[in-house]
């Protein structure tokens, strides 16, 4: 199994994402996470990005977050339904 087949765990309590890669567990940063996920990693014009709730901070610098398409957003670890 590799990353790019989806197989991949986040261990919440530490914050740390990893998956499983040539049978052994490497860690996934949140761009991986988001294309593992079905998104698209990109630079948006503001803070908003496409994340979820309580997580949108809308500043006026670009930031980097995962696209996730319509009616979706980014919650950190997965795209789910917005």
């Amino acid at each position: 199994m590799s990353c790019d087949s989806g197989a991949f765990f986040c261990k919440s309590a530490c914050g740390e994402c990893k998956c499983r890669e040539g049978g052994k567990e490497v860690v996934c940063n949140e761009s991986k996470l988001c294309s593992l996920n079905g998104g698209n990693w990109k630079v948006f014009p503001d803070g908003c990005a496409d994340k979820c709730g309580n997580m949108r901070q809308c500043t006026e610098a670009f930031v980097e977050s995962c696209d996730c398409g319509e009616d979706k957003c980014w919650n950190g670890n997965s795209c789910i339904e917005d």
